[in-house]
């Protein structure tokens, strides 16, 4: 027969992890140091840490609540439980009131980074037309190629990640798919111009051969609308 799955074991989790994780989300952290339960005394202890301070070890809590190691990992754990449960069944134990949008700003001249507030996070693809920064980027329109959306220390910030030029699907799917298949390093992606990378793609991905009844049909849509000047000769 053949054997029953079993889950893999997952390792503990690591306790100045779950420390940092505490103390990154103070508002939350603080209705945990109300509740009247064993471990408030180190809820109260990571709460009252000032919010510039270095995070303290395990070692250092256990000194200054006086646990032995045992049992300070018995208070976390289940600090760090009451904490994730919090998380999952209100909504509102942490509030994000304001939402900043960062738009990153890769021009021909220079990069510039500008702070705002949009009522719309422009999608991946979409072009921007900013006339307000051209000086220092060397461009006016460009398009979205990646958004991150970051929630440190109780802030939420979207960075948008601009591009300048006009956004090419069919490029961005051939990029994607030497990144999936690793025929394009990452720091040539990082640090390459986009006119090698280009290149690179249509070496890596070069177009089909046409075949004789696409030619005639292509032959005759140039004889009728024009030759394709502006996209180079076809290859014959």
């Amino acid at each position: 027969m053949p054997k029953s799955y079993q889950p893999e074991e997952r390792p503990p989790m690591k306790s100045e992890d779950m420390t940092r994780d505490l103390v990154t989300v103070p508002e939350v952290l603080r209705r945990l140091s109300e509740q009247n339960a064993e471990w408030q005394p180190l809820a109260k202890a990571l709460f009252t840490l000032d919010s510039d301070a270095k995070v303290p070890t395990g070692k250092k809590l256990q000194q200054d609540l006086g646990l032995s190691p045992s049992k300070y990992r018995r208070w976390l754990d289940a600090l760090y439980a009451a904490f994730l449960h919090l998380l999952e069944s209100d909504a509102d134990a942490v509030v994000f009131k304001e939402v900043e949008h960062q738009l990153i700003l890769t021009g021909r001249r220079a990069s510039q980074t500008f702070s705002c507030r949009l009522p719309l996070t422009p999608r991946v693809g979409e072009q921007l037309q900013l006339d307000f920064l051209r000086a220092v980027t060397g461009e006016t329109v460009f398009y979205v190629q990646s958004i991150i959306h970051d929630f440190t220390e109780g802030h939420y910030t979207v960075l948008v990640y601009l591009e300048h030029g006009y956004f090419n699907a069919y490029q961005h799917q051939l990029r994607e798919r030497a990144r999936f298949e690793e025929t394009i390093g990452l720091d040539v992606f990082f640090h390459a111009p986009d006119y090698l990378l280009d290149d690179l793609l249509r070496m890596r991905y070069p177009p089909p051969a046409e075949s004789s009844k696409a030619e005639e049909a292509l032959d005759k849509a140039e004889a009728r609308y024009g030759r394709r000047s502006l996209f180079g000769r076809r290859r014959r």
